[in-house]
């Protein structure tokens, strides 16, 4: 089975967005989540997965690296964004997204490292790197396109939400929260 047989998400999406309006929904932010697997990307039919500007509010990617030095996905999360095994059918996704998407938020929705037995404090390491470079910039960018499309948004201090992965409405007021570094854990409030 391939991808063209399957029902296609762009449809998915347009289909649905309707729906959901009709239904009074009338701030919410749609997101395009793509996994991070070239076997896929490197595909013809991979660029028809996205139903289009008009209906996506945020791309997104799952992807993983590897601490194994020379291991298949190895490297750290410059890598881990933007990787390709063939930069003709496809650059990789911070390539393609500024190029074919300027205007869309691009978010790491889910990522990680898988470990290396061998010496355990590479992963370690790969994330503190990661950690270092990136989480007060994305932080910072994601709460403010949220409060400018209208969203109430609290930050609280960092570390506080523990293992915490919870969604609450008060009145007006909707409330989500989730510890990305437990992976797996989401929550989304409506």
């Amino acid at each position: 089975m391939s991808a063209r047989s399957c029902v296609s998400p762009g449809n998915t999406v347009r289909d649905h967005h309707p729906l959901a309006a009709r239904q009074g929904v009338t701030n919410a932010v749609t997101t395009m989540t793509y996994m991070s697997y070239e076997k896929f990307t490197n595909q013809p039919w991979w660029y028809d997965l996205c139903p289009g500007d008009a209906w996506v509010d945020w791309i997104t990617l799952d992807a993983y690296v590897n601490a194994k030095p020379g291991g298949f996905h190895n490297g750290n999360f410059t890598y881990l964004v933007n990787r390709t095994t063939n930069v003709r059918a496809f650059p990789g996704f911070y390539s393609w997204i500024t190029k074919q998407h300027p205007n869309k938020p691009f978010m790491v929705s889910e990522w990680g490292v898988f470990e290396y037995p061998a010496d355990p404090a590479r992963k370690a390491a790969i994330y503190a790197a990661v950690l270092a470079d990136v989480e007060a910039p994305v932080l910072e960018t994601t709460v403010k396109e949220l409060d400018r499309r209208g969203h109430l948004v609290e930050v609280d201090a960092d570390w506080c939400e523990g293992r915490l992965t919870a969604a609450s409405r008060d009145g007006r007021r909707r409330r989500a929260a989730a510890n990305p570094r437990g992976m797996q854990a989401y929550a989304a409030g409506r």
